[in-house]
């Protein structure tokens, strides 16, 4: 569905609400360019997008599909697309939810197109027109205003997961509290969502900040700030890719021990109890002439050594660290 369609020129808005049809002609004849955004576009509504700007069918598929990992993708003498993930928090607050946008950049048009989550291209829309100095620059600046977008909504589900690998890691630690495995398990989930967010878009952001795309040059520094700050969340997820990776391994280390701890008691009481269960089996062997059951000091003796090897075993065991 076509969400906004306006023609830019001089750095200012000029026209909003073109047709396509107009706004195919607008770029083609007017000095400026045509920003169309769409939200879950339809397949006619693509191919109709096609023929008025003659975009490949190539390009029309790869914005209809779905993809898993971010790419930019040159096609000579038409335009360039970039595919791009976007993440954010849910309504709940709690759950990262992934989206996508599609950018394809033509000479004085840009379409973008949403899919799979909801993507601020408004916000993005609104603070490139209060810059009117980079929209004299053309269609580069709505490529880097929607990538620092999406780089800048990714900033706080890092940190936020963050803070919440802090606590779990505490948790992991804590002698009386929730298993914190389930929710280890959850973090390295959406982590590793999120790397698969960011770090394939890492290469595409450094070839157009190095100057791939000539059309860029102009916003070539700005794209370059974005690449720099994606750079910096790619290395952030990864730490935290490594520090749920130790912590796991701490939490199964520390489980083995608590397991061993257990292991070691009850093999300690054991060995205190088979003493005491050996002697009074072989006095309950009932034989008539077994030595010391006509002794009246025989039963109270029989007791105390029984108390007495077994307070030494357990005084062994206990420095031992057993007990």
């Amino acid at each position: 569905m076509l969400q906004d369609s306006v023609y830019y020129e001089d750095g200012r808005r000029a026209m909003s609400s073109v047709g396509v049809e107009d706004a195919a002609r607008k770029c083609s004849a007017g000095p400026g360019f045509v920003w169309l955004s769409l939200l879950d576009p339809s397949e006619s509504e693509l191919r109709e997008l096609g023929a008025c700007f003659g975009i490949h069918e190539l390009v029309q598929d790869d914005i209809l599909s779905a993809h898993q990992r971010p790419k930019f993708e040159r096609f000579e003498g038409q335009g360039d697309l970039m595919i791009l993930r976007t993440a954010h928090f849910g309504d709940s607050g709690s759950q990262v939810r992934f989206g996508e946008i599609a950018i394809y950049v033509g000479e004085r048009f840009v379409i973008s197109a949403r899919k799979g989550g909801p993507h601020a291209q408004g916000t993005a829309r609104s603070r490139l027109e209060a810059r009117p100095d980079l929209l004299k620059l053309g269609v580069g600046s709505v490529l880097w205003a929607i990538i620092d977008k999406v780089v800048s909504d990714i900033r706080p589900v890092v940190d936020a997961l963050d803070d919440e690998l802090i606590e779990a890691e505490a948790q992991v630690f804590s002698e009386h509290g929730e298993d914190p495995e389930p929710r280890l398990y959850g973090l390295r989930h959406q982590v590793a969502q999120l790397y698969r967010a960011v770090h394939p878009m890492i290469d595409p952001l450094e070839s157009v900040a190095r100057g791939a795309v000539p059309r860029f040059e102009p916003m070539r520094h700005y794209l370059g700030d974005v690449s720099d700050a994606a750079r910096l969340l790619d290395e952030d997820i990864g730490g935290q890719r490594d520090r749920l990776t130790a912590a796991l391994e701490a939490n199964l280390a520390l489980i083995a021990r608590r397991q061993n701890d257990v292991l070691r008691k009850v093999s300690g009481w054991g060995a205190i109890i088979a003493v005491p269960t050996l002697i009074a089996s072989v006095y309950g062997m009932n034989f008539q002439h077994t030595p010391g059951l006509s002794w009246e000091l025989g039963f109270p003796l029989c007791i105390g050594v029984m108390l007495a090897v077994g307070g030494v075993l357990y005084w062994g065991l206990r420095r031992a660290s057993w007990m």
